[in-house]
């Protein structure tokens, strides 16, 4: 009984038994052994409360094996090693092979338990993860003795654990690593552009452990996430592998693998410093920060002439005076930089040349790969550095939804008199005193335009020199590219600069709805 095992345990000078078992442990020691002592039976832990008798009627199937505490041998941490490939101590949290005095462990019996209670005794709170196998070259692991077997433990402190020093296993031995007690050095971490400076938040960047790069082996959304929290993020956007700066890439080391977290926090993970990658597998991620920490003023919307555009004008888009790539650019790119430009959604989007080459040629390309979850910039990742050219350049148009003034409605359709209009007749569109152009056009932006003015639908439109050149020239062009996807002008975009002359000119024709 484990009276019988403390009394044995005190008698052999230690102060009580761990644990005890019976059976053909070791078959071949035991069957070359007599069987001297049975019965064994102790009221308390100590042996003069025991009795038992020399004779048996046993066989060694029921032999007993156990083992004993002492509170000297626990104490010592020098029993316990956590080494890497190269044979060097690990870092809190990084995975190392466990070696207990120069020897392995083996994975027999071995429990979350076991993995706690060394942690602790090397000074550690608890492990953070264990696994066995072949982790390291495998000639590397063979090269050790085997030096601890059995490790059971009934709770996370070593007293509770047994274990043997000697008995039989394949070379599956365990691997251990420890939570760090100390906060982690977040400078081991970076996210650095193709040129080596660091991005700006939300943007993707390279990530880099102690100047070198992460593979993604066993990487996932945790693992992100708790990189981004020790960098100070709230948390990570989005991550991704893969050679995305080759050259850049292919002139470091890679210095982190097997970065495995069970939460979004630091003390959940464990890597390794060795590695079996590839640059191919580099991690590149991105972090979000708070919107209200985003920079303002990021964003423009402009015209041809370099103005800002009106609510609802198409513009191309300039990030820090520089143009935007359309590269993974999506709905929710569009909606959220309207929303960083005071608006509450996007209209449209789109690419392309549509301004004078020479115009958009003259900008620098800023910000590359913007893909976005949803409708927020934080939530937004995106890249400073660029593989584009300036046919990708992005436009969009804003709108903040709200109506506009009943008494500023800036369209008017005028007769050659300059008056307005009768409903059915014919008339020149005006907008904000100019004339429209026809390119883009269509009957969604007549009808549009007509709802806008009071009537209920357009009759017809066209364009041309209908109240003659002289005439039509002495007004400006005031409004270009209009495009509807609906019958609503909530659903138009537009330019305010043009590429056009007169003889684009609208007419068009309202119907009132009347009999």
């Amino acid at each position: 009984s484990d009276h019988s095992a403390n009394a044995i345990c005190r008698l052999l000078g230690y102060t009580r038994a761990i644990n005890w078992e019976s059976g053909y442990l070791w078959l071949k020691v035991q069957t070359g052994l007599d069987i001297t002592l049975d019965d064994v039976e102790c009221s308390e832990g100590d042996w003069g409360s025991c009795w038992f008798t020399t004779s048996h009627n046993c066989y060694h199937d029921k032999d007993v094996h156990m083992s004993c505490y002492t509170a000297e041998e626990v104490e010592d941490s020098s029993l316990f090693r956590l080494v890497t490939d190269s044979g060097e101590d690990v870092s809190p949290g990084e995975r190392g092979l466990l070696l207990y005095k120069g020897g392995t462990v083996c994975y027999d019996k071995f429990s979350d338990h076991s993995a706690n209670a060394i942690c602790r005794v090397l000074g550690h709170s608890r492990a953070s993860n264990w696994t066995s196998g072949y982790h390291y070259n495998l000639i590397h692991q063979l090269g050790f003795d085997i030096t601890l077997f059995d490790v059971e433990c009934g709770d996370d402190d070593w007293e509770s654990c047994s274990y043997s020093t000697s008995e039989f296993c394949y070379h599956y031995r365990v691997f251990l690593s420890c939570a760090a007690e100390e906060p982690v050095d977040a400078n081991l971490f970076r996210l650095v552009t193709n040129s080596g400076e660091a991005v700006s938040p939300g943007e993707r960047g390279l990530l880099l452990y102690k100047g070198g790069t992460v593979c993604k082996d066993k990487f996932s959304d945790h693992s992100a996430n708790a990189i981004c929290r020790l960098l100070g993020y709230t948390r990570a956007i989005n991550w991704e592998s893969g050679y995305l700066w080759l050259k850049v890439q292919t002139g470091l080391d890679i210095t982190l693998d097997d970065v495995e977290c069970s939460e979004g926090d630091w003390g959940s993970c464990w890597f390794t410093t060795s590695h079996n990658c590839y640059h191919d597998k580099d991690v590149h991620m991105s972090c979000y920060t708070a919107a209200e920490e985003v920079e303002q003023d990021l964003f423009r919307l402009v015209t041809e002439s370099g103005e800002d555009v009106v609510e609802q004008e198409r513009g191309l888009l300039l990030y820090k005076n520089g143009t935007v790539c359309h590269d993974r650019f999506n709905e929710n790119s569009a909606n959220a930089i309207c929303k960083e430009l005071g608006y509450s959604r996007s209209l449209n989007w789109t690419s392309g040349y549509h301004y004078n080459f020479n115009f958009q040629f003259g900008f620098n390309i800023t910000l590359d790969d913007v893909e976005c979850g949803d409708d927020d910039w934080g939530l937004c990742s995106y890249s400073t550095s660029n593989d584009c050219y300036h046919l990708k350049d992005v436009f969009i148009s804003c709108t903040s939804d709200v109506p506009a003034e009943e008494d500023s409605n800036p369209f008017r359709l005028l007769n050659e008199l300059g008056e307005e209009a009768s409903p059915g007749d014919w008339g020149l569109l005006f907008y904000n005193g100019g004339t429209v152009c026809k390119d883009y056009f269509s009957a969604n932006s007549a009808h549009a335009i007509c709802k806008e003015m009071g009537y209920d639908s357009a009759i017809n439109w066209t364009s041309g020199y209908y109240y003659g050149f002289d005439y039509q020239r002495g007004f400006n062009i005031t409004l270009d590219n209009v495009e509807c996807g609906e019958a609503d002008w909530g659903s138009c975009w537009f330019s305010t600069s043009h590429n056009c002359y007169h003889g684009y000119d609208v007419f068009m024709a309202c119907d009132s709805g009347s009999t």
